[in-house]
């Protein structure tokens, strides 16, 4: 078939693998970005002269927290970051221009082929019916076509807003 043809002329033409530089990985144990750092020394060190002048049990508590936001911010690691997986440090690196090698790390990378035995008359024919779509888009429930110009979708949504969404196009 047509398609299996050029599955397979795609696998033969495919260039050899380059191993590239891997990015830099963050400090051992940073695991909160640069402004969430400022942030966090300023608002505790706040918190904590405030708490100590109330001279108070709650203002003991609130130099503790204030303390526990200088530390995060001075130290760039947070416990409750760690315990949650969360690093925004990464992120933080992430959302920064990537060097021209480093692209092929951040497309998408296409792992498994699928050769489908239809003709591509047959698979436009299935894509342009709309009552097609959601046997394989999960967030449609129905989509029902009224005429040649208008049909009718119905989406899930979240429970708050009635568990399903209704539209006519």
């Amino acid at each position: 078939m047509i398609m299996a043809e050029q599955t397979q002329q795609f696998e033969t033409a495919r260039e050899p693998e380059v191993e590239l530089e891997r990015p830099e990985e963050s400090p051992v144990g940073l695991n909160v970005a640069q402004t969430e750092r400022v942030i966090s020394a300023v608002a505790g060190g706040a918190l904590a002269l405030a708490g100590l002048k109330m001279r108070s049990l709650p203002g003991l508590l609130l130099a503790a927290v204030g303390g526990g936001l200088a530390y995060r911010g001075i130290s760039g690691h947070c416990p409750v970051y760690e315990s949650f997986g969360v690093n925004t440090a990464e992120d933080e690196r992430e959302r920064a221009p990537a060097a021209p090698e480093a692209y092929y790390k951040r497309g998408i990378h296409l792992d498994v082929a699928m050769t489908i035995e239809r003709t591509p008359w047959d698979l436009y024919q299935f894509w342009r019916d709309f009552e097609n779509l959601p046997r394989f888009m999960e967030h449609l429930e129905s989509v029902t076509v009224i005429d040649q110009k208008r049909s009718h979708w119905v989406a899930k949504a979240p429970a708050i807003a009635g568990g399903k969404a209704e539209w006519d196009a």
